[in-house]
């Protein structure tokens, strides 16, 4: 059987990205994961998770970008691009991201990604047992959402 293949990008490296995607990972039906990231942060965070990791699982850690301890911004940016670019190519059927650190009203992974896509229409959507739920506003103070709500827009991403 042929598994799917699933991009991954590490989010923070010096946070707590490798660590979430190490144990999502090692619960996470059987696929083929294919990590974009510091080999060194993404093995030690694997290995910490590795006995609990479901029979089947494969994983290949691709090194890319500057090391996390020189440059972790500089890591956290060229995983999320690699990693969407091998969905954009073909190579991956989806892309899982953790968390990252961004300066408050800078660029987050739903922005960077849409850029990359060509500017396609997107929304950020998460997954849990059989529910979705696809965000209308994103990076907003709490407080703003009212006035941000628009039936057009709760209409975009419900489709």
């Amino acid at each position: 059987m042929r598994l799917k293949r699933y991009a991954v990008s590490l989010g923070y490296p010096l946070g707590i990205g490798p660590e979430i995607l190490a144990k999502a990972m090692a619960t996470a039906p059987v696929a083929d994961w294919v990590v974009f990231g510091d080999e060194e942060v993404v093995g030690a965070a694997l290995a910490r998770w590795a006995k609990k990791t479901a029979g089947g699982q494969r994983t290949t850690i691709v090194n890319v970008g500057p090391r996390a301890a020189i440059d972790p911004l500089g890591a956290q940016r060229a995983s999320l691009d690699a990693a969407a670019d091998a969905v954009l190519d073909g190579r991956c059927i989806g892309l899982v991201t953790a968390p990252m650190l961004r300066e408050p009203g800078a660029p987050g992974h739903t922005e960077i990604l849409a850029a990359r896509a060509g500017g396609r229409d997107v929304a950020m959507l998460m997954e849990a047992d059989g529910l979705r739920v696809a965000l209308a506003t994103v990076h907003v103070p709490l407080r703003e959402v009212p006035k941000r709500l628009t039936p057009e827009g709760i209409a975009r991403v419900s489709r």
